[in-house]
């Protein structure tokens, strides 16, 4: 699941709570993807369209993606390995965060439930959703 995405110049930077993978790279004027396995394996997959980019960036699993719609349609080669430690570090902060974030709204939500004009029935459907969402990403 991508948990924070990043754009620089041609480069696009994701990183994922996967089970696999830590990172990926998009450069979309050389049409590259670079992977960050979690056991500190890199592989580079040349001539990436964007639809594709944007369908492993975007899907339920990436490795399965990857596995499915990458590996087989485009060359690759693999990068010297690196040490995950600080790139495993990054990523726990990032869930950290946005799991800070996901409470304040939903407390922040809650307060405003019982408002002076009455009970907000749009307002409890998206805590609903969003707690929803919370615990099936958990699963």
């Amino acid at each position: 699941m991508l948990i924070e995405k990043q754009v620089k110049g041609d480069v696009v930077t994701s990183h994922y709570n996967s089970s696999n993978l830590l990172v990926s790279e998009y450069n979309q004027l050389k049409k590259e993807l670079i992977i960050t396995f979690k056991n500190g394996g890199k592989y580079k997959y040349s001539g990436v369209p964007a639809t594709d980019y944007i369908r492993f960036e975007m899907a339920d699993s990436q490795g399965k993606l990857l596995n499915s719609a990458i590996k087989p349609n485009y060359p690759y080669e693999k990068l010297s390995d690196i040490d995950v430690n600080e790139l495993t570090k990054k990523i726990n902060e990032i869930k950290e965060g946005n799991l800070r974030t996901f409470q304040e709204d939903i407390k922040t939500d809650m307060r405003n439930l019982g408002s002076k004009t009455g009970f907000d029935l749009v307002l409890a459907k998206n805590i609903n959703d969003q707690l929803t969402s919370y615990f099936e990403k958990l699963n």
